[in-house]
């Protein structure tokens, strides 16, 4: 597992945990063999109680670290998500690798796609044996349009999705 690419580490433990979750951003549209650098994984994480609970151990165990001094334990705080959200401005949750602190995972802290329609809509993508939850191409176009400003690589990102759910309506 150690030779693994972290990011594929990371998802196949995720998956292989039973944790609820689907992968969102750059990396979902890579895994779709749709060519864009990307430098972190964005996460919509099913934010129930024991869900993050495996989600936490999981990232703890593969040495991913909170980016900000704050105990990652407080993600599962319905209160703190809101407080971080309003008095910071945060839209998400940053998780670094202590060894590799460029490298992150950003867990969002709000959708605007309600988290078990974006999983019920979720398109599998197969990583070898492990099947990882990628977020719809819709909802990946949805959650673009969200990002105010948008940077260039997010208007890109909408073209090439308005692109691709154009076709698949025909």
């Amino acid at each position: 597992m150690e030779d693994q690419p972290v990011y594929e580490r990371l998802l196949r433990a995720l998956s292989q945990k039973g944790v609820r979750y689907v992968l969102c951003g750059g990396m979902a549209l890579v895994l779709r063999h749709i060519k864009r650098d990307t430098f972190d994984a964005d996460l919509a994480v099913d934010l129930s109680i024991e869900n993050l609970s495996c989600f936490l151990d999981v990232l703890k165990e593969l040495g991913w670290i909170p980016k900000v001094p704050v105990n990652a334990n407080e993600l599962a705080d319905p209160e703190k998500r809101v407080q971080w959200q309003t008095e910071k401005d945060a839209k998400v949750f940053t998780f670094v690798l202590a060894n590799l602190p460029f490298l992150s995972v950003d867990v969002f802290l709000s959708l605007p796609i309600p988290f078990d329609i974006l999983a019920r809509e979720a398109i599998p993508v197969m990583l070898d044996d492990v099947e990882i939850p990628t977020a719809s191409y819709e909802a990946l176009l949805e959650m673009k349009r969200q990002i105010q400003p948008p940077r260039v690589k997010d208007a890109l990102d909408i073209l090439i999705l308005e692109k691709i759910v154009a076709e698949r309506k025909g």
